[in-house]
Parts: structure tokens; sequence; C-alpha cells
């Protein structure tokens, strides 16, 4: 809906409507327009009997600022959603939920002309307009799988991936090799190849296969941001995971120093873990600018403390022993 003019209208406190001028930025909060240009009025024709609700307003056709000019080959397109808006529903300041359905017609309202369409909607009456269109994406978006569940999907992936499983998978190479023989390293790798490598690419996919233009930001900062980074964490996590198994082919248990392969691994891990986290916590603040989740930010630095406490802890043992064998 980016460049879009938007309409949504809900009944507020006193039983009448109110409705919002927006304009659309994408695939978050659409942004109110301080100066609208439209007007409520009465409805012309009763509403049918199978509308949920009814609302009428007008608005020029032909404006020179402030909104866009409707023309004959206009485009429309319409949405409905069984979740009332939060905030003060008699102001157009409000926020909205994820609509439930969604659909596009063509009308020629220039000529003057009245249009009237139905079909199959909202809790399953004739109460919406014109044809449906959905995202081409492989998994198209669903009631149970909607935009705001796969950004859920995708985001749980990713705090698994570098989060949690990086301390884990970091923690047992740097300090359980003595204690677990060679089982340190299948379970590094499981940590770092399996968990992290391949749930981050799986994350990746997900958003591609669900729509391929999801990948746009919508004219946010932190979602730019957070998209590029991405883009190149996936890449260089695959670089990572191969330089891991090289590293372990060429490893010489009699060597004496420790050839550069092996620290450029350790470094680019280390490198990449402080950037995934990082690309989390701004893939959180944009997920916040569509949806609340006043959990995820406490979330977030809990695990990373406790983190960043198991490393100090081990890390404080790990010298006192150094220490007391000398």
């Amino acid at each position: 809906m980016k460049g879009s003019e938007i309409y949504i209208g809900w009944e507020n406190s006193t039983g009448e409507y109110t409705v919002g001028d927006y304009f659309g930025i994408g695939h978050t909060q659409p942004r109110l327009n301080e100066s609208p240009n439209h007007s409520v009025v009465a409805l012309r024709d009763p509403a049918p009997s199978w509308s949920l609700q009814s609302f009428s307003f007008c608005r020029p056709t032909t404006l020179s600022s402030n909104g866009n000019s409707i023309t004959p080959t206009a485009g429309f397109i319409f949405a409905g959603s069984n979740s009332a808006p939060s905030g003060n529903r008699d102001s157009a300041r409000i926020r909205l939920e994820e609509h439930d359905v969604r659909g596009v017609f063509q009308p020629d309202f220039s000529a003057g002309s009245t249009v009237t369409t139905t079909g199959s909607g909202i809790n399953g009456s004739n109460s919406t307009i014109g044809e449906f269109s959905f995202p081409h994406g492989i998994l198209s978006p669903s009631s149970s799988f909607s935009y705001q569940t796969m950004l859920i999907t995708h985001g749980s992936l990713m705090f698994i991936a570098w989060v949690i499983s990086p301390f884990i998978g970091i923690y047992i190479a740097r300090y359980l090799k003595n204690t677990l023989g060679h089982t340190w390293y299948i379970l590094h790798v499981f940590f770092m190849a399996a968990v992290t490598g391949a749930g981050t690419i799986a994350s990746f996919l997900l958003i591609f296969l669900y729509s391929p233009d999801r990948f746009s930001t919508d004219d946010s900062t932190v979602g730019d941001y957070h998209e590029k980074i991405g883009l190149a964490v996936a890449i260089t996590v695959v670089i990572q995971v191969v330089l891991g198994f090289v590293c372990n082919a060429a490893y010489d248990p009699d060597r004496t120093l420790i050839p550069w392969w092996d620290q450029l691994h350790w470094w680019l891990g280390r490198s990449l873990f402080l950037i995934g986290v990082l690309n989390v916590y701004l893939g959180i603040l944009y997920y916040q600018e569509r949806f609340d989740a006043v959990w995820a930010i406490p979330a977030f630095w809990g695990f990373l403390v406790l983190g960043i406490a198991l490393f100090a802890t081990a890390n404080y043992k790990d010298s006192k022993d150094s220490k007391s064998m000398k």
C-alpha cells in the first residue's frame, strides 16, 4: 500500500463512525493525514442486512496537494478487520490491527457512478467488496499464518540462532574441550552449524517464500539496516560454517602455532555473533513499529545478560584455576 491514500472507518464511543485519512507507507501503520480532505456524510442508501459496518464519506475527485486524485483508471483496494483499533476511538490517532480480509476492485468513481459489488468476507457473511487478491508467495497468507505470525516465526528463529545458540556453542568450544573430549566438537557443530547456521538460512528463506515483496522495509530506517545486515549475516554464516569444517579437517595435534585459518574462524565467529545479536535487536525494533511487543526487549536483554554472566563466571573460574596451578 506504499504511496496510497487510505480511508479507515470504525465505530466510535457515540455509536457513530470516525473516518480517518491516512497515507500508506507499506507493511506498517499508515501515517495520519494531518489535513484530511474528506468529510463523513450520511448513508445515501440503507445499509444492507448482511453489513456488519456501514459508513460513508465524500472527498474531492481532483486534489492539487495533500492527497491522491481519483482518475478513471485508478485502482482501489479494500480491507476489513474483526479487531477494533486500540487507543481513543473518537480520534483518528489510533493503532490498527492487521486486517483479516482484503481485495481489489476498480469502479470509475470519477464518472459519478454508483458501484455495488459483494463477495464472501468477514465472518463468512457477504460483507466485502470486489475480487480477492493476495500476495504471490509460495506460503500464502491465511488466518492461521498471517504476516504478523510470519514475522514472529522469523524473529523466534533468529532469536534462538543468535541470542541463545552462540552462547552455548562458543562456551562449549572455549571451556569444555578437556571435559567433553571429542564430544565438544559434535556439540559445537550442532549449535553453530545446525541451530545458528541452518536456523538463519531457514528464517531468511521464510520471508522470501511467504512473499518476495516482503523484503521491502517500508521507509523504515531501522528496517533498512536490519534487512541489509541480515543479508550480510546470512551470507557470512555460510562462510563461517564451511571455515569451521576446514579448520577441523586441517587440525594437527602436534602443531606448535595456531594457524591463521583457525584464528580467522575464531574472530570471524565472534564478530558475526556480535553483529547477529545487534541485528536481532534491530529486528525487534522493526517489529515494534508494526505490532505491540512490550515483552520482546526485556526478553532480549534478559537472555543477553544471562549469557554474559555465564561467560564472566566461567572466565573468572578459568582464571582462578590458572593462577592456582602456577
